[in-house]
């Protein structure tokens, strides 16, 4: 099975955007620079045992610790785990490196579906998600909404929250 780990390398330093493009492709990572960031992409193959999100969140961390030995602190690593090619979900999070210390924040896992792709409210209920008339009402403005899979249960959504994390 796999998972596709993409990241957004966020500073406005040339020299640190190179420094990052760099660290990416010297680890096989797919790369596309542009004004102020660097987007990276790596596939990992997984197995059973190893489909949880705590396995993907601790690579992209240590990614993250790699880039700041390499280049200091003082830029944001955002990404996405995103298992849809396989399992159909994904997990957001976020790196803050700063002073020597690592903030870190991650979103529950969600599947994500384009509003486009529905006409009415009963094709949205067929088609993705069951939900009431008055939910649907609020996200039906919305280009793309997401279930997101709580300790509470699915929730429908029109954005991706990251919590904090202790790491």
């Amino acid at each position: 099975m796999t998972v596709i780990l993409k990241y957004t390398f966020e500073n406005e330093s040339e020299e640190l955007l190179s420094k990052a493009k760099d660290f990416f492709m010297q680890n096989g990572m797919d790369t596309r620079p542009d004004e102020g960031f660097v987007y990276a992409e790596k596939e990992e193959k997984y197995t059973a045992d190893e489909q949880d999100s705590e396995h993907y969140f601790k690579i992209a961390l240590q990614d993250c610790w790699t880039l700041a030995e390499i280049i200091g602190t003082g830029f944001s690593l955002s990404g996405v785990i995103d298992t849809s090619y396989t399992a159909g979900e994904c997990m957001d999070f976020r790196f803050d490196c700063a002073g020597g210390s690592i903030a870190a924040k991650a979103s529950d896992w969600y599947v994500e579906t384009s509003m486009d792709s529905y006409e009415s409210y009963e094709d949205f209920c067929e088609g993705f998600f069951d939900c009431t008339r008055e939910e649907y009402e609020i996200i039906k403005g919305c280009e793309f909404v997401y279930i997101l899979e709580t300790g509470d249960g699915d929730i429908l959504s029109c954005d991706v929250p990251l919590y904090k994390v202790d790491i």
